[in-house]
């Protein structure tokens, strides 16, 4: 650090907020200077320019120094770079964890299937297994899947969901087994309360908190490299939290972990140590920067009120530890290569918004093989995903820089507001009772239902257009390979494990006893018997925003391969000048709804004015859906006649592109059955085109549900 100052604007006469703002005011031409500021999710301003004369200067902070908003190290030298392990074939699995440790990885992450998330045995039912992660039931099958990995050397996280005491168990047993108590490095991921409001535990949340509080008494007292507990705003997010949300929700969670570690012993420096936090990152770079700073802010002001209640130095604390993962929901399977950029600028902004760690997807991560069989990512999506943060890192070099973002009044100012929109939330869940209670009360779904309500009605209207998927769609995109998984193998092999797993008996129920019983053999499932308990609430829904939208391409896809693809006329109005423009939109709309876009436009002069030639070439196409793309001034004169001749020539729904707001009435009291324009409800229009087609039923279905929340 340096505190010498540089005077890089010294050489350019200084300029003034209202300066500026006159200047832009008559660049706008009589447009509202309003149109410029623009509203996140949260309901906090965007504007175009910020200064010290609107926000005040930047607060005096130092990188490495409460409250940690510029980041928790003085300087920095990189930050952890993580792959998620998801493949069902164990032998596979350890060959990919070794590659990815060997060729630029750091640490690596441990995903359960579905049936080992909810610690069920596979010979009592196969359901589940090998979906969504690997069958790790067991110590032996742990060991295999880390056989080579050196954990003094490369943390190994767990995701278990649900089985998060049993996972723990299965960890903490292995690192016993490979005598490495006091150098292993491991997170072991519990996070009871996600868990709970995510998938669903198989015990009341209250017996979660204990059993987590035992297991990360028992790492703390035992494991010195380990942390146990990992606060993730990953469900809350696949469920349509917006930033503030995720924020007052990590708080929230963070105050509930930290009651439960101190109820089982545990000084709150000792307590904070085995806390770990986790947030996601999508493709609104700004927003994302600030949620992370915003994130290290807040959990400090946490870590100090528990700190002076309790009578404990604040100098004895750690700091936050913050990283960041890609967030599902923002990835598609419709023109997945596009994913590639959405993983690039999410680690962009993870990194410059100071995550410790970052997690990117695979570009196939919302992809499933075309048969509907279980497919694990391909060698190459692995590599692109890692190769995105060793490029930045390597090339980019934006890993040197303490908070580059520090100092931007833009950043500064949306930090400082998000803050304290999470904060205002988070009193509130505390005043409700804190989380569980706000939970059981009905607020989380609540709340998490109207942002996702809000956000969805936004990706509908293209306010926040999805490139590949709402806006500049590929209708004849080749499909990406994916490897596929020999299910009934991975099936088999976990039964016949199962099979030869030791029966063992738990007679306590303390965290010494789940460890030693792993250590002899003891299954998952095994271990839910032990720790008891039954399914204790409803999962959140996991919805993916380009979903809707993809579900009636898939419809549209379907009726093609039964059949031939759909056609939608663009009946162009008059010469190219005049309706190219409107064309160009309408064609992009109809091609995001599955539809091959066929035009009028090329004819001769004396037909582009001609209702009967583009009747004409309604049928010749095939076609029975028609858009009429013209200028302003040409419509009240041609639109009736082309309607007309359209109708009669078997269009079975005409949609005009413009601005019903801007034509006269005559045009907007039934000539046409709809309207086309920009901030249009598109999914609703493109509904109710499959509608007028007859393929109602699956494309209405299909989207509603993709907005149900299926994965």
């Amino acid at each position: 650090m340096t505190d010498v100052e540089l005077p890089l604007a010294s050489e350019f006469p200084e300029q003034t907020y209202a300066a500026w703002r006159q200047r832009a005011e008559q660049a706008l031409r009589g447009a509202s200077f309003d149109k410029l500021t623009s509203l996140t999710v949260d309901g906090l301003e965007l504007r175009p320019i910020y200064a010290p004369e609107l926000d005040g200067e930047a607060p005096d902070e130092r990188p490495g120094a409460p409250p940690f908003t510029r980041g928790a190290w003085p300087a920095r030298e990189g930050w952890d770079i993580r792959s998620r392990l998801v493949t069902p074939n164990l032998v596979q699995l350890n060959q990919e964890a070794l590659a990815e440790l060997n060729q630029g990885a750091t640490s690596l992450e441990l995903c359960w299937d579905e049936a080992g998330r909810a610690a069920k045995d596979p010979r009592e039912s196969s359901e589940g297994v090998g979906v969504g992660g690997a069958p790790l039931y067991s110590v032996a099958e742990l060991s295999q899947a880390l056989s080579g990995v050196l954990l003094p050397l490369a943390p190994v996280a767990l995701d278990a969901g649900g089985a998060f005491a049993g996972a723990a168990s299965l960890m903490l047993a292995y690192l016993e087994e490979q005598g490495e108590q006091a150098t292993a490095q491991a997170e072991l991921g519990m996070d009871p309360l996600a868990a709970h409001h995510g998938e669903g535990l198989w015990c009341a949340p209250e017996d979660a908190l204990r059993q987590m509080a035992a297991l990360a008494r028992l790492t703390a007292q035992r494991f010195p490299r380990v942390s146990a507990v990992t606060v993730s705003t990953r469900n809350y997010s696949e469920a349509g939290a917006t930033d503030a949300e995720e924020l007052a929700l990590l708080l929230a969670t963070t105050v509930a972990y930290v009651n439960a570690l101190l109820e089982a012993g545990l000084e709150l420096p000792r307590a904070l140590g085995q806390l770990s936090f986790e947030l996601t990152v999508g493709t609104r770079q700004l927003e994302d920067i600030a949620k992370l700073r915003a994130a290290r802010r807040l959990l400090w002001r946490v870590f100090s009120v528990s700190a002076e209640a309790l009578g404990v130095s604040s100098g004895a604390l750690p700091a936050p530890r913050v990283r960041a993962c890609q967030a599902l929901r923002s990835v598609t399977q419709r023109d997945p290569w596009v994913n590639l950029l959405r993983g690039t600028l999410g680690g962009f902004s993870a990194v410059v918004g100071g995550a410790e760690g970052v997690t990117l997807l695979p570009f196939t991560a919302a992809l499933s093989h075309p048969d509907g069989s279980v497919s694990a990512p391909s060698e190459l999506a692995r590599r692109l995903a890692r190769n995105t943060q060793l490029i930045l890192a390597e090339e980019a070099h934006v890993g040197r820089v303490v908070d580059p973002a520090g100092g931007s009044h833009a950043v500064e100012a949306l930090t400082s507001a998000l803050a304290e929109a999470a904060w205002s939330r988070f009193q509130a869940i505390e005043a409700a009772g804190g989380l569980l209670a706000w939970s059981r009360a009905g607020a989380l779904s609540a709340s998490l239902e109207a942002a996702r309500a809000r956000r969805e009605r936004a990706v509908a209207r293209r306010q926040l257009p999805i490139t590949g998927v709402s806006e500049f769609p590929d209708v004849n995109e080749a499909p990406v390979l994916l490897p596929q998984v020999d299910l009934k193998a991975v099936i088999r092999g976990a039964q016949e494990r199962a099979a030869s797993a030791p029966e063992v008996t738990l007679d306590a129920r303390d965290a010494a006893t789940w460890v030693a019983a792993a250590r002899r053999g003891a299954t998952l499932a095994q271990l839910r018997v032990a720790l008891g308990g039954e399914p204790s609430c409803a999962a959140l829904p996991r919805v993916r925003l380009a979903a809707p939208f993809e579900a009636l391409r898939d419809a549209a896809d379907a009726r093609a391969r039964a059949g031939a693809r759909d056609k939608v006329l663009l009946a162009c109005i008059g010469p190219v000048a005049e309706h190219t423009a409107r064309a160009t939109f309408a064609k992009n709309l109809f091609e995001v709804g599955g539809f091959q876009a066929v035009s009028t436009s090329g004819l001769p002069p004396e037909a582009e004015l001609a209702p009967e030639a583009a009747a004409e070439q309604l049928k010749a196409h095939g076609a029975r859906l028609a858009v009429l793309c013209g200028s302003d001034a040409r419509y009240p004169q041609h639109v009736a006649a082309f309607a007309s001749a359209l109708r009669r020539a078997g269009a079975a729904r005409i949609v005009l592109a413009g601005n019903p707001k801007l034509l006269p009435a005559e045009l907007t009291s039934g000539v046409v059955d709809e309207f086309v324009f920009l901030g249009v409800d598109v999914l609703s229009t493109l509904t109710a085109a499959w509608q007028a087609l007859g393929g109602a039923q699956q494309a209405s279905e299909s989207a509603q549900s993709a907005l149900g929340g299926a994965r």
